[in-house]
């Protein structure tokens, strides 16, 4: 097995901030109600678009000015929004397996660890683990930055 070298240095980066962000969660007893609304937006995101696989949702959620890096991919808000559609017309479903295994929030920030079920037109099946950390501005995700295992 090879090794990605910059893949692992990008992963090692995420998680550093991940620990740093929940270390910093538990010195704090009790979250913001901001906090609790980011992690709601979070949660209800994934449900209203990505399992209902509703396009029409994204402008709810995601703000004009959205950027994501997903492993070594870059999108901005436009080039997004047609990738979910290229994704959504492939697939027969979505699944994310709930409760999320690990979610939080600390000011701005939102942190998830979950698994994705996805089925394909054919019915195939394909889980992947997912580590990701979301800005939030204005009520809307604003960045979102994630590592998935394997790899999209």
């Amino acid at each position: 097995m090879k090794l990605n070298f910059k893949k692992v240095i990008i992963f090692i980066i995420i998680l550093l901030l991940a620990i740093f962000l929940i270390r910093k969660c538990h010195q704090s007893s009790t979250p913001t109600s901001s906090e609790e609304g980011n992690v709601a937006l979070v949660e209800h995101m994934y449900t209203d678009v990505s399992e209902k696989m509703n396009l029409a949702k994204v402008d709810s959620y995601f703000a004009p000015d959205f950027e994501l890096i997903s492993n070594e991919t870059h999108m901005n808000y436009g080039e997004f929004k047609d990738h979910l559609g290229q994704v959504f017309n492939s697939m027969k479903g979505i699944e994310i397996k709930k409760p999320f295994a690990d979610i939080f929030s600390k000011n701005d920030k939102v942190v998830t660890r979950f698994t994705i079920l996805t089925t394909d037109k054919n019915g195939n099946k394909v889980e992947k683990d997912v580590i990701a950390i979301y800005q939030i501005k204005n009520n809307k995700i604003y960045r979102w930055w994630e590592l998935t295992y394997p790899a999209w």
